[in-house]
């Protein structure tokens, strides 16, 4: 287990890096056959995978029940030039590269903003993970939410609005400078 300062993260937030944290790792990271079949029901539910093939290819292999209830749809398969507005989406292409080829994990938060004026603030920590697939790296993110309600349906045009990384998490091979 490496020992991460995750001062200030959320109890949820925690477990999940413990559960990464304690699965075998070849080159620091866990498989995702390991990640999916130990995963612990609770964390399953605000969990996310996303593919990644190149620095701008990415695709949600997966998005758990409560991130999809609270988003009002299921972005699985889509992309991240889908999800996120055209300003944002060098800088979550960035991050989720960075994440898969140092390796690193980052603490961050998503804010979205639908049109009905629903605000949500979604809290997450993203893991590097090694995929089978030949070419395709992966990112396990856990993400909570902070609001008490759910986007509209008709919100889905509007997702995220702010992404900010809070801080990257050391997994043996640094963090960016």
């Amino acid at each position: 287990m490496t020992d991460v300062d995750l001062t200030g993260v959320s109890d949820p937030l925690r477990a999940f890096h413990a559960y990464w944290d304690s699965l075998p790792k070849t080159n620091l990271i866990p498989k995702l056959s390991d990640f999916l079949d130990r995963m612990p029901p609770e964390l399953a539910p605000y969990t996310a995978i996303v593919d990644v093939r190149g620095p701008q290819d990415t695709k949600i292999r997966f998005f758990g029940t409560q991130i999809v209830e609270r988003a009002a749809f299921d972005p699985t398969w889509m992309t991240v030039a889908q999800l996120y507005p055209e300003a944002l989406r060098p800088k979550v292409h960035a991050l989720i590269w960075e994440t898969v080829t140092r390796p690193v994990g980052y603490v961050s938060h998503r804010t979205i903003v639908g049109r009905s004026g629903f605000v949500n603030v979604h809290p997450s920590l993203g893991l590097p993970i090694d995929v089978p697939t030949a070419g395709v790296r992966g990112v396990v993110n856990y993400s909570l939410s902070l609001a008490t309600g759910s986007h509209l349906v008709e919100d889905r045009a509007y997702l995220v609005q702010e992404m900010a990384v809070d801080r990257w998490i050391d997994v043996g091979a640094g963090i960016p400078g």
